[in-house]
């Protein structure tokens, strides 16, 4: 009896001639690295011979590059797309990667999204820089700040680096490309004086405490309406704020692994800051954290709960938002936004002589990661930094 042979797995395939009269060979392929379509490797002929010939050509050179001679090379839309799903998710928190989808939705894909991948060259990434800095009247579409073409552009370079590693080109057009040059726009910023009248016309209690918190630590949003009762610590007997957490508010939020984060529910999540600067330590006056710890005690707040809250709730960044406006209007006062009291404290920290060390530590910039020698600073050496700032509110 023969015994019938079968073709081993990823050799191809021939399908007799059909109503066209051509044999077909063909093999099925991984999926496309760049979009996980699925492909298949397809020769035809008239000929099975030629057809056979051709097909094996085709093999032999997927299996030498990775690539099919004619394949068609996606669009930038399509490898973005799959490099921010497969890619970027599982290392990035969800608050991140909404900002990478919006970047990409609203600058990348309708600059440059239409152009093949292996075709994206240093012309590109100057059609980007023009499609985010400039006015499009037939759309309406206003110009951005040349602080958002450098995301672009460092979105951009990103995608196309993986992009290389993946395979899928050859190199990065963006390593010949210079970055976007960003123009250092002017900050609105409340003054000591103007502070001191916003927090001294504010009829809410809870309201006025947080605008104290604010101008006085240097506090992100987020880092405020996060505090919890155990971020209230003593050092060196000296009361300080433990920053830990920031709240954020998350639709559909889908975290990564080793993104430690508490669920307060209604899309809203305290979430570890973003880097280890985040993490530090702000002394409070004697003044302040009196306030603070009679406030704790008046709203019943246990160890892990939120402070401010609103019915219980903790309060989104938009009613936040909301409140601070109702705010400066009461003072009479110009509408500047809710982060510009940190840019408040920090002048306030230049003005009284405090050296950039100690503001560094203090406002929990970047550059804290890298100044090692900073650490020798005790919570009395930073709490004399935040008294000076406390006296120019109070003069």
């Amino acid at each position: 009896m023969t015994v019938k042979r079968r073709r081993t797995k990823g050799s191809g395939g021939i399908s007799k001639p059909k109503s066209n009269g051509l044999y077909e060979y063909s093999m099925e392929l991984p999926p496309d690295p760049a979009t996980g379509k699925r492909r298949r490797l397809v020769v035809r002929a008239k000929d099975q011979r030629v057809a056979k010939a051709r097909f094996e050509t085709r093999k032999k050179e997927y299996e030498r590059t990775g690539k099919t001679g004619g394949s068609h090379t996606p669009e930038l839309r399509d490898w973005i797309d799959r490099w921010l799903n497969e890619i970027m998710r599982p290392q990035l928190k969800p608050r991140t990667l909404e900002t990478y989808r919006s970047i990409a939705d609203s600058c990348v894909n309708p600059a440059v999204g239409g152009v093949r991948l292996d075709k994206i060259g240093p012309q590109h990434f100057r059609l980007l820089e023009e499609y985010v800095t400039s006015d499009d009247p037939t759309t309406g579409r206003r110009a951005r700040s040349s602080s958002m073409a450098l995301h672009a552009y460092q979105l951009l370079s990103k995608a196309l680096k993986d992009a290389v590693a993946e395979g899928l080109i050859d190199s990065n057009p963006a390593d010949r490309t210079p970055r976007p040059r960003v123009t250092q726009q002017q900050v609105d910023i409340l003054t000591p004086a103007q502070a001191a009248r916003m927090i001294g016309m504010e009829t809410d209690p809870m309201n006025q405490l947080m605008w104290r918190i604010a101008f006085l630590t240097g506090l992100r949003q987020g880092e405020r309406l996060g505090i919890t009762p155990s971020e209230l610590i003593q050092v060196d007997d000296v009361t300080c704020l433990s920053i830990n957490w920031q709240l954020q508010r998350i639709k559909d939020a889908d975290f990564p692994a080793g993104v430690e984060h508490r669920d307060l529910g209604g899309d809203e999540y305290l979430i570890r800051p973003k880097t280890k600067s985040g993490h530090r330590l702000i002394p409070l006056t004697p003044e302040l954290a009196t306030a603070l710890a009679a406030w704790v005690e008046e709203c019943g707040a246990g160890p892990d709960d939120l402070i401010f809250t609103t019915n219980g709730r903790p309060i989104s960044p938009m009613g936040d938002t909301r409140r601070w406006r109702q705010a400066l209007e009461r003072a009479g006062l110009p509408r500047v936004r809710v982060h510009s009291a940190r840019h408040t404290m920090a002048t306030m920290l230049t003005e009284a002589g405090v050296d950039e060390q100690t503001r560094i530590l203090l406002m929990g910039h970047t550059k804290a990661s890298t100044t090692a020698g900073y650490t020798h600073l005790n919570a009395h050496d930073l709490l004399g930094a935040v008294t000076s700032a406390d006296r120019m509110i109070r003069a």
